[in-house]
């Protein structure tokens, strides 16, 4: 169901980023924010390319978290109108290195993986 206006979400930790896009929202609590014990970006709204980066293209009506691997952690997220990138710092490496991940729409090559596969949830941007 489409919103016409802001609706108030029942948040029981605090947020520190919020981004909008066409069609969707997605949200990335504050550090050290409880639950969960790692910061989590959650989206939701339409998600006919993969936008929301939580693994399907099926439309999400309350929040969802986003697919970041195990020992990613995301900290910064843009979203367009069918797509997306987030910052994310993967703590599965030593040392731990900071990341740009895309996913959605990626007809144009514009989520920079090299090539123009949809994708559904976040992926490590080429170098």
């Amino acid at each position: 169901m489409h919103k016409l206006r802001p609706t108030i979400l029942v948040i029981i930790f605090s947020v520190f980023s919020v981004g909008a896009g066409a069609i969707a929202t997605m949200t990335t609590p504050a550090a050290g924010a409880t639950p969960p014990t790692v910061p989590t970006a959650y989206s939701y709204g339409y998600n006919g390319q993969g936008e929301l980066g939580n693994g399907t293209t099926t439309q999400e009506d309350s929040p969802a978290a986003i697919s970041f691997g195990a020992n990613e952690i995301p900290s910064q997220i843009a979203m367009g109108t069918s797509s997306a990138a987030g910052i994310a710092l993967d703590t599965g490496v030593s040392p731990a290195t900071w990341g740009l991940y895309t996913w959605g729409d990626n007809t144009d090559g514009e989520l920079g993986t090299g090539n123009t596969t949809q994708k559904d949830s976040p992926t490590v941007a080429s170098r």
